[in-house]
């Protein structure tokens, strides 16, 4: 089922696992060989949510807040089930990629 982003904003809650399924880095193509990379690989647990975005650490126990994503405007989200997708527009050819796809998973 597809939902909005004020669905997310309400879906996102500390405590929770995200996983990082897909990346794109539209900036650098030469880093899209190396998929994703390996500091933000695995399942990490949301941290803090503010009204801007959520952090997520792969090991919330160290006290530390860890990596931030901001949410998206709404134009640059698809949200199906658990899944998100935040696109960007390419800075050359003008044409929307998805730039991260990530999977609630708990």
């Amino acid at each position: 089922m597809k939902k909005t982003l004020a669905q997310l904003k309400r879906d996102i809650h500390v405590g929770q696992k995200i996983t990082l399924t897909g990346y794109r880095d539209i900036y650098n193509e030469r880093m899209n060989r190396f998929g994703i990379p390996e500091k933000m690989q695995g399942e990490r647990t949301v941290t803090h949510k503010d009204t801007t975005g959520f952090y997520m650490n792969s090991t919330p126990d160290d006290g530390k807040r860890g990596s931030f994503c901001g949410y998206p405007t709404a134009l640059s989200l698809e949200y199906i089930d658990d899944t998100f997708i935040i696109t960007e527009r390419h800075h050359d050819s003008n044409e929307i990629i998805q730039v991260r796809t990530y999977t609630i998973t708990a």
